[in-house]
């Protein structure tokens, strides 16, 4: 004997259970037949078969659950649909965001802000299309748009973001803006306070801004963070500022001064620098 296909299968069951309901049914009105009489006030009132009324009862709670369940799945399919079009959205930004930053590369500046435009539209916080934007527009010789993007990037979640802070440090020292450099370098420096280039970015700023002491400070900070094949160099760099500080301070008196020689002398023996100084005083 040959099996029964699915398909026929499926709906032999769904008949079986259509005749059972209708059996069911069939049963109810049979044990209530009845009528069952229900008050809408005291003098307003209706009767109807009480089977009638339990089957009433009975499909409008099916019909409830099934709305239900509706919109359930309706709720459902929108937040798929949400999720899909986010993720397509997230996909076409990425593949803006390279096709931009090649534009850069072969030096088609309209080509790639148009594109960065184009995510900003998309995506105002993308901070890396804004970052991008102020690299063009420095391209462009911009910089005072250039940084006013990067500023308006500065919000309280990226404050402490070492690459928009970096590039804002430096396109500020570009600008001429040490102080405003300084200071965000001072914020950056909380969050990495051994990190070797914003060290050695906040001595060059500080000199910059005629601060010789506070470049020291940094400077010897610098040195205990920084790798030993680079030491000497900077040790080097210590002794200059040092020297600096020293021959520039007119309160010391010649006897002081040379004192103040004689001891950076003897940490920093190998600096020219000092035994010309040294040299000079003693003639």
């Amino acid at each position: 004997m040959n099996k029964l296909s699915p398909q026929i299968t499926k709906w032999v069951i769904k008949l079986i259970f259509f005749f059972f309901i209708l059996s069911v049914v069939a049963y109810i009105f049979y044990l209530n037949h009845e009528n069952a009489i229900f008050y809408l006030s005291t003098r307003r009132q209706f009767s109807a078969p009480l089977a009638l009324i339990v089957l009433i009862a009975f499909s409008l709670g099916l019909l409830l659950t099934a709305l239900i369940a509706l919109l359930l799945g309706l709720h459902q399919k929108l937040i798929i649909w949400s999720i899909t079009r986010n993720s397509k959205n997230l996909q076409k930004i990425k593949s803006n965001y390279i096709k931009a930053r090649s534009m850069l590369a072969l030096d088609n500046l309209t080509a790639a802000e148009a594109i960065t435009k184009k995510i900003l539209t998309q995506d105002k916080k993308h901070l890396l299309a804004s970052i991008l934007l102020a690299q063009i527009m420095e391209r462009q010789d911009n910089i005072s748009a250039a940084l006013e993007i990067i500023e308006k990037s500065c919000s309280d979640e990226n404050q402490t973001n070492a690459e928009l802070l970096l590039y804002f440090t430096e396109l500020n020292n570009k600008a001429g803006n040490y102080s405003a450099a300084y200071d965000k370098l001072k914020i950056l420096l909380k969050t990495k306070p051994n990190n070797v280039r914003i060290l050695g970015l906040i001595v060059e700023t500080a000199l910059l801004l005629n601060r010789v002491e506070e470049a020291i400070k940094y400077q010897e900070r610098l040195i205990l963070n920084s790798p030993t094949k680079d030491i000497q160099m900077l040790e080097e760099k210590l002794a200059d500022l040092k020297l600096k500080v020293l021959i520039s301070d007119k309160t010391l008196s010649w006897k002081q001064l040379k004192a103040g020689l004689k001891k950076l002398a003897k940490k920093f023996p190998e600096n020219q620098k000092i035994s010309v100084e040294l040299e000079k005083i003693n003639s």
